[in-house]
This record gives C-alpha cells, sequence and structure tokens, in this order.
C-alpha cells in the first residue's frame, strides 16, 4: 500500500475504542436511627468534644451540627456516621459535660 501523505496514513489506521472500568457505586453509609437520637440527646457533649479532640474538619462540623435544625442533623448524621460515632457516648473522644448550674 503506497502513502501519498501523513492524512492517508492516519486515515488508514484503525483505533479500537478503549473500554473503562466502570466503578462499582456502593451504597452511601446509613446511620443507623440510634445515631440520629444520639446525636440529638447529647448535641452539646458530642460537639464540645468534636471540637475539642478533632481536627479541623470535626471542628467545623461540629460548629454545623450545633446550630443544625433536626433535618440538618439527620443529613449531616447520614453524611458522615464515621466521623460523628467516635464522639457519641460509648466512643472513645465523649466526655459528658455537666449542664451549668
Amino acid at each position: 500500500m503506497k502513502i501519498s501523505s501523513i492524512h492517508d496514513f492516519l486515515g488508514s489506521i484503525r483505533i479500537q475504542p478503549r473500554t473503562l472500568p466502570t466503578r462499582r457505586k456502593s451504597a452511601p453509609p446509613t446511620p443507623t436511627p440510634q445515631l440520629l437520637t444520639i446525636v440529638l440527646a447529647n448535641r452539646g457533649s458530642i460537639c464540645d468534644a468534636m471540637e475539642r479532640f478533632g481536627g479541623r474538619f470535626a471542628q467545623g462540623i461540629a460548629i454545623a451540627l450545633r446550630c443544625a435544625d433536626p433535618n440538618h442533623t439527620r443529613r449531616l448524621c447520614e453524611a458522615l456516621p464515621d466521623l460523628i460515632t467516635p464522639y457519641c457516648p460509648g466512643g472513645k473522644f465523649f466526655q459528658p459535660t455537666t449542664p451549668c448550674q
């Protein structure tokens, strides 16, 4: 086969489309209903522990959690259960606070 130009050469090449591997979509972590109940009941202590022992991201989430209404609290618990759980009762960073008298 005689090729007269680079355009003829490139036109004669057949490139097979490459298929990319598909990612499996994993289900987002869903918090247990108990987590939401625990967070709503102990919000102050959990936020205090997050602000004291957490990193910058956890401290920012603690501020958001402290200001959140029940619907947004549920959304935060659904999005970040692994972040919030260590600061809940029974977690390694939880320290109950006594109310001011």
